[in-house]
Formats: structure tokens, sequence, C-alpha cells
């Protein structure tokens, strides 16, 4: 028995018949006390230790996964984005992670929430269909941009770049340009 060999005590109430554990160390607590305080100081010195080593480990290594997590999570995006069904509950899914782990490791990493960063993907692409293919509808940019419908686009074009895409279009100019 392993016990045995770190406790030499256990090896001497085995034998013994006494009929608990605690009252063979009532009897013996003097003796146990003076041969086991040391080794048991020692003992939980170098578990804090390696305790406290675990925990560096430990933050590093989210780092480099929170990293590596968001890494994947963008690749996802920036080749689903045209998915209208795209959002953290698929992403998460389609990594083999909890939700809540996904979206609080890549905001850590990013300074940027998941949903957010979806939208951005979008709008950057539906500039880009505007710029690139002027006859394009707004309804088409919309679709090809992966929204469900032009309204939210809209929206989510006018809270992330100051303007409507039908100004933009336009040749209206961006906030902050």
């Amino acid at each position: 028995m392993a016990d045995q060999a770190v406790f030499p005590e256990w090896k001497a109430f085995l034998g013994t018949g006494e009929t608990g554990p605690v009252r063979y160390v009532a009897k013996r607590s003097g003796e146990v006390e003076r041969y086991e305080r040391s080794k048991i100081e020692s003992a939980v010195s170098k578990a804090f230790q390696a305790v406290g080593e675990l925990e560096a480990a430990s933050r590093e290594g989210e780092g480099g996964a929170r990293e590596g997590l968001a890494g994947e999570v963008r690749a996802i995006v920036e080749a689903n984005y045209r998915n209208t069904e795209l959002n953290v509950s698929l992403i998460a899914d389609m990594l083999g992670r909890n939700l809540d782990y996904v979206s609080r490791s890549f905001a850590r990493a990013t300074g940027m929430g998941l949903l957010d960063y979806i939208h951005s993907v979008r709008i950057a692409q539906a500039k880009a269909l505007i710029d690139g293919e002027p006859e394009m509808t707004i309804q088409a940019v919309a679709a090809a941009a992966g929204y469900t419908n032009c309204e939210s686009f809209i929206r989510a074009f006018k809270r992330r770049e100051g303007i409507t895409p039908g100004r933009y279009k336009a040749g209206g100019k961006i906030a902050g340009d």
C-alpha cells in the first residue's frame, strides 16, 4: 500500500486492531506531529510551488490557445461570411467547442466581439462589391454579403460606417474618411 510507505504509522495501525483511525491518531498524535511535521511542511511547500508553476504555464498556454482559436475563427468567418446562418453558435459547433468559451477567447485575443467581427467582415465585403460592381443593387449586395434581408444590412452598414450603403454607393463619404 503506497500510504504505508509515506506514513509508517499506518502500517502500525493496520496491525493494532484499533477500532478506527481517529482513536489511533489521537493516541499517537504527538509522535506523528514530531515525526511528520517537517515532511508535511516540505511536501506542502513543494505542492504550492508546483501549483504556481502549473498556473503560470496554463496562462502562457491559454494566450497561445486563444490566439490559435482566434485564427481558426477568423478563417471560418472569412470562408463562410456569405452563409446567412453564420453566427457565434454555428462557429462554436464547427470548432466543437463551447459557445461561451469561443466567444470569450476570441474577444480576449482580438479585443472585438465575435458577432462584431462577423459584421465587419460582411460590411468590408459589401463595400468591395459596391466599389467593384456598381451595377449591383443594394439588395443583391446584402445577399452576397450574408445578410438575410436588406433592412438588416442597411442598419448594420450604417451602424458600422456612419452612412447608408445607398449613399456610399452614390459616392458619399464614410465618417472618418
